[in-house]
Formats: structure tokens, C-alpha cells, sequence
């Protein structure tokens, strides 16, 4: 019998989950190793934290005051009224360009809207001129339907001689 066949025969055999569990631990300590040498070694390139940001101070020019001017206050231009246009006299709706004029309550833009005149009806003048809003306005009637009146604006009236 030889030397070695004695050893073997005496040697239980090792199972191989123990085997496992040694490889196991030997990976664990060779890589625990090799984080400690790089490590001590600073292999590891610095970590990049915030760097600092340059502050440049530059003076800032005081503003300049811009001169001053005193508006002059400009006159509104007195609006003419036709010579043949006053109260009494007739005038027709014209220049509308087919919407009409409205007839409003009071000699106001934003006055109540009355009704309509048409382009072409004819209006008796009952008053006016009343300048308000910057229109000159005129007061008028229908002479065939005396209900309907009101305020109408003197850009859209001409006067014209009794129908």
C-alpha cells in the first residue's frame, strides 16, 4: 500500500456546499482588499462637488434725468354747423354708408339708443346744436311717425329743403 492511498482513505470527503461557502469568502475578502488598496492608494479620481462661481462687481452708472417738458394744451377745433341747418328746418341722414345713424336719448355716446335712423329718411330739427363728446348733436323727429325722435349725431345730417 502506498503513502497516498493511506491519506485518502482516512480524509472524509468535503461536500461541496462547503467548498461553495469558501469560494465565497475568498471573493468577498480578495474584493474587500482591493477596495482598502484603492483606497489607500487614491486611485479614485476627487469627488465633484460645487465649484466656486466668480462674482465680478462693476459699477453701475447713475441714471441721467430726462428734461422735462410742459405739454401745451391744444384746443379742440370748434366744430362748424351748415349755416342752412337750425331748428325748424329738415335734414336727411347721409354718409352713413348704409348702417344709419342712432337717435339716443340725451346728446351722449353712451346714452340710451332710441331707434335708427336710416340712410336717406328725412328729420325735422327740434334742437340743437349740443356739442358733447366732441359731436356736434341735433335734436329730430320724424314728421311722419312723430314718436320716433331723438339725438342724432351732426356729421350724418344733411339739410335739405322741406320734403
Amino acid at each position: 500500500m502506498r503513502n497516498s492511498d493511506y491519506l485518502r482513505r482516512d480524509l472524509p470527503a468535503i461536500p461541496p456546499y462547503i467548498w461553495v461557502l469558501a469560494l465565497v469568502v475568498l471573493l468577498l475578502a480578495s474584493l474587500a482588499c482591493a477596495l482598502w488598496a484603492a483606497y489607500a492608494l487614491r486611485l479614485w479620481p476627487p469627488s465633484a462637488g460645487p465649484s466656486p462661481t466668480p462674482i465680478i462687481w462693476t459699477a453701475t452708472p447713475a441714471p441721467t434725468p430726462l428734461p422735462t417738458f410742459t405739454p401745451v394744451p391744444t384746443l379742440s377745433p370748434t366744430p362748424t354747423v351748415p349755416p342752412d341747418m337750425a331748428i325748424g328746418r329738415y335734414v336727411r341722414v347721409t354718409g352713413t354708408e348704409g348702417v344709419g345713424v342712432s337717435l339716443r336719448q340725451e346728446p351722449d355716446a353712451n346714452s340710451a339708443r332710441l331707434g335708427i335712423g336710416n340712410e336717406g329718411d328725412v328729420f325735422i330739427v327740434l334742437d340743437g346744436p349740443r356739442q358733447a363728446g366732441g359731436y356736434v348733436w341735433w335734436l329730430v323727429r320724424d314728421p311722419e311717425e312723430p314718436a320716433r325722435q331723438g339725438w342724432a349725431v351732426g356729421d350724418y345730417l344733411s339739410p335739405v329743403e322741406h320734403p
